[in-house]
């Protein structure tokens, strides 16, 4: 089976996955948006407020919190030979995306081309931001490295983050690839990133249908966030300041949400699962993640 096949078949499974992998038992997170009878937000509850049920049965509450947290963004930007003819609307677009986040984001700029490379640290300091964007140059001879730039940034910069939305904003070309795709260590990220509600968004430039325009897809379709491609790059700007006013708008929504983890009864996923809050005159909007509340 050829690897765009197998990455495709790789995108029906990860929409299937909501689990939090954990040694002692599946763990999985809700989150829940409790209003009163006049739909206002219901605000200081604890876990012995949360009733979680899955096909009945009542389960353990391991913790809740509010879900306001920040995002961590880490935006991902193809610098390759195959992105020279964009460069100034990429840097425009990096531009107006960090123009319109909230001021409390962080976000770490990496470059792939030829290898990841670390532009600038996260931070929440949107003019030391700018300064690196406009250092974005495309490298002559480089092809992206798209796999290895994930894989890197998430270890870096996602996976050991507390109290924080982790994000990735991929910009890349469809060019070849400058690493040879390495399928297994792709599909182990895929599966992990859907597991911890990471959201990719992603944006592909050129499109040709080579296997970095596949694996952009599935990782963006797969974690709720926003894909397209882009033949002519000059709509790349509105497309990322469009991005970035969603992504406020979900923050906005989020401070009103309960992140609910809990120890689940089941080996898979199920739909029945039933939230009651313990108030009187309170209901309560749930998603299995914040990806579909946020939709």
């Amino acid at each position: 089976m050829k690897f765009g096949s197998r990455i495709q078949a790789l995108f029906a499974l990860l929409l299937s996955l909501s689990t939090i992998a954990r040694a002692q038992g599946p763990r999985r997170v809700l989150f829940v948006t409790p209003v009163d009878q006049n739909g206002q937000p219901v605000a200081g509850l604890s876990a012995d407020d949360f009733d979680v049920r899955e096909l009945g049965d009542s389960c353990t509450i391991v913790r809740v919190d509010p879900a306001n947290e920040p995002m961590r963004i880490v935006l991902l930007v193809d610098n390759s030979t195959a992105a020279s003819r964009a460069v100034v609307d990429i840097r425009n677009g990096v531009q107006a995306f960090l123009d319109g986040l909230p001021a409390d984001d962080e976000v770490a700029l990496a470059t792939i081309a030829g290898q990841f490379r670390v532009r600038v640290q996260p931070t929440s300091d949107r003019q030391k931001l700018k300064d690196g964007a406009s250092l974005i140059f495309p490298e002559n001879g480089s092809s992206p490295a798209l796999v290895d730039g994930l894989v890197e940034s998430d270890r870096r910069f996602l996976q050991r983050t507390e109290r924080r939305w982790p994000v990735f904003v991929i910009v890349t070309t469809d060019g070849p690839q400058g690493v040879g795709i390495r399928e297994e260590e792709f599909n182990r990220f895929a599966r992990d990133v859907v597991s911890r509600g990471v959201t990719a968004h992603a944006f592909v430039l050129f499109p040709r249908q080579r296997v970095a325009l596949q694996m952009a897809e599935i990782l963006a379709r797969s974690t709720g966030g926003e894909y397209a491609t882009l033949a002519a790059t000059t709509g790349l700007p509105d497309r990322l300041r469009a991005l970035a006013s969603r992504l406020a708008d979900d923050h906005k929504r989020m401070a009103e949400t309960y992140r609910v983890e809990y120890t689940s009864r089941l080996r898979n996923p199920t739909s029945e699962v039933a939230v009651v809050v313990n108030r009187p005159g309170t209901k309560v909007q749930v998603a299995p993640d914040r990806r579909k509340q946020n939709r």
